[in-house]
C-alpha cells in the first residue's frame, strides 16, 4: 500500500484543534480550538480561511438547514449566525449545568435531519459528569446517555444509529465506543486496547467510521463491523477527528497541548490541521 503524503492545510498551531467537518453544500471545511475559543472554516485548499473569536470555550460549530450554526460553547448551547469579516450573533438555547461540578460541551454530529448530538464532560477531565444529548430544530432536547468522564463523538451512522464515545474511561465505562439502542440497553461496540485515547468520530462514503486517537499519532478506520480496517501513522500528536472530503482526502485536527519541544521535533505537524491524501 502506498504511503500517504500529510501536508498541514495552513501554518498554524492549535491548541486544542476539534470537531473536523466537511460541509459538502458549501464545499466549506469547519473546525474549532476550543481552548483559543476559535472557529475556524475555510475551502479544501486552504485559501479562503475564515475565524470568528468566541466570548467562551467552543466545543463545535455545525450548519444547520436554516444557515445558522449550533454553536456549543462552555455555558451552554447556542444558535449563531456567523457573519463575513469575523461578526456573530449568539442565541442561547439552552445553559449547562451539573449539580456536582463543572461541564463544558466537547464535540457533536448533526442528525439526518439537521438535528444535533452533543456531547458533554467534566471541565476537570475527571468527574463522571459527561452526558449525550440532543437537541431538536427547534432547541428541545433529551438526554441519551450518561456516566461519560470525557463524552465524544457522537456519530450518527446511517447503518448503526447513534456512536458514543467515553475518552477516558472509568470503572463503569471503560474507554472505547457505544452504540446506542432505542428500546434496550447501550452496547459496547468498540473496545479500545491501544495506548492512545478514543477521541471524535466520523463516517465516510462508504459507511466506515474513522476515529482519532488522543495521546498518539495513528487515525484509524474501522468496518461497520467494527474490524480495523487500516492505521495512518501522523507526523502529529493528538490527531482529534477525521473530516472526509468526497474525493478521500482527509482533513484531521489536532492538538499541541502539553506537547514537549522534544515531541514537536518527533511529530513536526503536532497542533496543525492536516490534509492526508493517497490512502
Amino acid at each position: 500500500m502506498p504511503k500517504p503524503t500529510i501536508t498541514a492545510l495552513y501554518p498554524h498551531q492549535h491548541t486544542l484543534g476539534e470537531g473536523a467537518f466537511w460541509h459538502q453544500p458549501s464545499e466549506q471545511l469547519w473546525w474549532v480550538d476550543i481552548l483559543q475559543k476559535r472557529i475556524y472554516a475555510s475551502d479544501a485548499a486552504g485559501v479562503h480561511l475564515r475565524t470568528w473569536n468566541m466570548p467562551e470555550l467552543v466545543g463545535f460549530a455545525l450548519p444547520r438547514p436554516d444557515g445558522r450554526f449550533w454553536v456549543g460553547l462552555q455555558s451552554g448551547l447556542h444558535i449563531a449566525d456567523l457573519l463575513d469579516g469575523g461578526e456573530s450573533w449568539l442565541e442561547r438555547v439552552d445553559t449547562l449545568a451539573h449539580p456536582d461540578g463543572e461541564v463544558r460541551f466537547n464535540d457533536a454530529c448533526l442528525g439526518p435531519d439537521g438535528s444535533l448530538y452533543a456531547s458533554t464532560m467534566a471541565m476537570d477531565a475527571e468527574s463522571v459528569l459527561g452526558k449525550i444529548v440532543h437537541y431538536g430544530l427547534d432547541g428541545t432536547h433529551t438526554f441519551i446517555a450518561d456516566s461519560f468522564v470525557i463524552g465524544n463523538g457522537p456519530l450518527w451512522h446511517p447503518q448503526l444509529g447513534l456512536l458514543m464515545v467515553e475518552t477516558v474511561g472509568h470503572e463503569g465505562r471503560p474507554k472505547g465506543i457505544y452504540q446506542a439502542q432505542t428500546d434496550s440497553p447501550e452496547t459496547n461496540w468498540l473496545a479500545w486496547p491501544w495506548d492512545s485515547s478514543p477521541d471524535g468520530i466520523s463516517t465516510d462514503g462508504a459507511g466506515h467510521i474513522w476515529v482519532g486517537g488522543y495521546g498518539g499519532h495513528i487515525i484509524r478506520q474501522f468496518s461497520t463491523a467494527g474490524d480495523l480496517l487500516r492505521a495512518v501513522d501522523l507526523p502529529a500528536l493528538n490527531p482529534t477527528k477525521v473530516a472526509v472530503h468526497p474525493d478521500g482526502r482527509l482533513f484531521v485536527t489536532t492538538a499541541g497541548e502539553h506537547v514537549t519541544d522534544e515531541q514537536r521535533a518527533q511529530y513536526p505537524l503536532t497542533g496543525q490541521l492536516l490534509v492526508v491524501e493517497g490512502i
